[in-house]
């Protein structure tokens, strides 16, 4: 199981890699109008990490994905989430009209 300090590490770790592997301009929560994503790739890509998602989580994601996939492609990265919430999540992105947004789920 990732705690969640161990989580914070591994996304330092590579964040750092990217930014030098890739040379791109990536931004950790960045200010936009749209709000703050959890990162920000070259201005074109947002991605929103998520560990543990629970119900509030999911819904408040749900408005976070509306509104970041208006300005940024929107992917979604669930860490330590039961597979029954990540399909409620796909499911609910989908009657959204979100269906667009990827959810990657890694236990």
């Amino acid at each position: 199981m990732i705690t969640q300090t161990t989580f914070i590490n591994i996304f330092a770790i590579s964040t750092w890699t990217a930014r030098s592997a890739l040379r791109e301009d990536i931004d950790l929560r960045p200010d936009t109008p749209e709000g703050i994503p959890g990162i920000l790739i070259d201005d074109r890509l947002v991605l929103e990490v998520k560990l543990k998602l629970n119900k509030a989580e999911r819904d408040r994601l749900l408005g976070q994905c509306a509104g970041y996939s208006r300005e940024w492609v929107t992917w979604v990265v669930l860490i330590d989430t039961p597979m029954h919430r990540v399909r409620e999540l796909e499911e609910l992105l989908a009657a959204k009209g979100l269906g667009h947004i990827l959810v990657f789920a890694f236990s």
